[in-house]
């Protein structure tokens, strides 16, 4: 399997912010508000979630199918593409 652990770091006090489990991939949005996470299973069972980067609170999910290799945010930080 190749999930891993995400874990932000407050670097002044260098202790952790929120931690998050089962992630295959991760990008921060221009500007750093919002982290999009592909999280689950390498193969099936995924879902595609955004946070408050500084907070960790969930702003949303959505299922998603297939193999993703890649995601990116548009330059205004208002879409978000996946790659299959």
């Amino acid at each position: 399997s190749s999930e891993g652990i995400l874990v932000v770091w407050q670097l002044d006090t260098l202790t952790p912010r929120f931690r998050i489990d089962e992630v295959n991939g991760y990008v921060l949005s221009p500007g750093g508000k919002t982290l999009a996470i592909l999280r689950g299973n390498s193969i099936a069972d995924k879902d595609l979630a955004w946070c408050d980067s500084h907070t960790g609170e969930g702003l949303g999910t959505i299922p998603v199918q297939g193999m993703v290799s890649g995601l990116a945010f548009h330059p205004r930080g208002d879409r978000l593409a996946l790659s299959h």
